[in-house]
């Protein structure tokens, strides 16, 4: 598992890779204004990827969608649309989080 973000003038771009042989993987996620994090909130509708479900009015799940290998997230989002991304994964099949030591995952845009 990896996750990469590039930021331009206008977007920050991020990819979340699964390499994995995992049957399902969910990217349970949310932006966030202030640090240290107080709440997540969604981004706009159309900075949905695909296969993106509002989980609760803070987090939001995106599958990746299983090619049998490497299967990706792309995120792309106005570069004013919050500090930073939480996020941790979830598999359904096995009902296992995968966090950062009980802890979110965190992503902060610093340009």
């Amino acid at each position: 598992m990896s996750a990469n973000w590039i930021g331009d003038e206008e977007n920050i771009h991020i990819a979340f890779k699964k390499n994995t042989i995992s049957s399902r993987l969910i990217l349970h996620w949310g932006l966030y204004k202030n640090y240290p994090i107080d709440k997540w909130f969604h981004p706009s509708r159309e900075s949905y990827p695909r296969e993106t479900k509002e989980f609760d009015d803070f987090a939001l799940d995106t599958e990746f969608v299983d090619d049998g290998k490497e299967s990706t997230i792309e995120l792309s989002l106005p570069k004013n649309a919050g500090q930073g991304i939480s996020f941790v994964f979830y598999d359904p099949v096995d009902n296992t989080w995968y966090n950062n030591n009980l802890n979110d995952f965190q992503i902060q845009f610093s340009l």
